[in-house]
């Protein structure tokens, strides 16, 4: 253990002046992401689109990461540098960047008896997924067994992992998850017509039951559809209340609301938070430019705002968006504020709208400027 922390220092030193630069494109727009890579080819596809690639990789002296991350973002990209975990981050004097946890905590707290946590289920979305799942004919059970540990892992676990996350999606090691058998590890199966299907490993632990790794048997995209990722994570809701755990933990995700992980989880009654050790990222944003916009109206981004977790987004003209804008400020407990921007006109027509929600922050832009404008600029100020 005293090697290998001692080969990741040395490893810190030699890449703290240098940090790496990777470059990407999609359809929708361009992104740099400087810093450690760790999830940096998931944040791509939220700014770059579909046909999302690597365009170059580089290294550059940290004193000149401000200045060319700005030049890169003011040309039409967006910007982000994350800090290696445990490494100092990156300060911008000038407030252009936004800042954002690398992923979201989520955690839901669990009424004492079944029947109360299936009465509090009551959006439409779940409904939907319980109806569907309850149609497939799921069954379930659990297990501690290291061999069924050891069939998941490479059957179930990894596959999915390796189809869903090509780039950078973190495979734990089949020994760490072993080691957490003894430590109130659980493997919760999912059988259909008598054959496993799925599983979700997760840890019974002293005050919370934590949600690990899901993993569909050789990735099988018919079995997703049956919605057995919803089938697990209600399971193991229940199973946690059968516990007697207060609380429930669903892991963490990428800072970006719409329809991706963080719809999902939040959808269950879910309250979103930054843990203390989480990596952040400085991210560099230029409203003049359409692509950026465009990625903040479809995924917008959650981040540190006055010490709190706030979302920014960008309205379209259209009438069913600022619906939509004041439905999702009210979905997500734990986000403090919601930043609208848009143009004046737009505003002005939604004004009725999203008043209807006190979390919402209306911030006019006039996107026609020689100067760029910055995300963190504009956001300042504004409580």
């Amino acid at each position: 253990m005293r090697s290998m922390m001692s080969g990741m220092r040395r490893t810190l030193r030699i890449h703290f002046p240098f940090p790496r630069i990777t470059g990407f494109s999609g359809e929708d727009g361009e992104l740099w992401f400087a810093g450690s890579q760790e999830r940096a080819a998931s944040v791509a596809e939220v700014f770059c689109g579909g046909n999302c690639h690597t365009t170059d990789r580089r290294r550059i002296h940290r004193s000149r990461l401000l200045s060319r991350s700005a030049d890169l973002a003011a040309g039409g990209a967006v910007s982000v540098f994350c800090a290696h975990r445990g490494a100092p981050g990156l300060h911008d004097p000038a407030g252009r960047a936004i800042e954002a946890p690398l992923l979201v905590a989520l955690t839901r707290e669990l009424p004492p008896t079944v029947t109360a946590l299936m009465e509090g289920l009551g959006n439409s979305s779940v409904r939907e997924d319980i109806r569907r799942m309850r149609k497939a004919g799921f069954t379930y059970r659990v297990t501690t067994d290291p061999g069924a540990v050891r069939e998941f892992y490479g059957h179930h676990y990894e596959p999915l992992v390796r189809e869903r996350f090509p780039e950078d999606g973190a495979v734990m090691s089949l020994d760490r998850m072993l080691a957490r058998l003894g430590q109130g590890g659980e493997l919760l199966c999912a059988d259909l017509d008598g054959d496993w299907v799925a599983g979700i490993f997760n840890s019974a632990q002293a005050d919370i039951y934590a949600m690990g790794n899901l993993g569909i048997r050789d990735a099988n995209e018919s079995v997703r559809q049956k919605r057995v990722a919803s089938a697990l994570i209600l399971r193991s809701l229940q199973r946690a209340v059968e516990l007697g755990r207060p609380a429930a933990a669903m892991g963490a995700s990428l800072p970006f609301l719409g329809k991706g992980s963080i719809w999902f989880k939040a959808k269950w009654g879910c309250t979103l938070r930054a843990d203390g050790d989480v990596p952040r990222m400085l991210a560099f944003l230029d409203l003049r430019h359409e692509t950026v916009r465009r990625a903040l109206t479809e995924s917008p981004v959650v981040h540190f705002h006055d010490d709190e977790l706030a979302a920014v987004a960008w309205l379209p003209p259209e009438e069913a968006a600022a619906r939509a804008i004041v439905r999702e400020a009210g979905r997500y407990p734990g986000i403090s504020k919601w930043y609208v921007l848009g143009t004046q006109d737009t505003l002005t027509t939604a004004e009725e709208t999203l008043q209807r929600n006190g979390r919402v922050v209306p911030i006019p832009v006039e996107v026609r400027a020689d100067a760029p404008l910055w995300l963190g600029q504009i956001l300042r100020g504004h409580t």
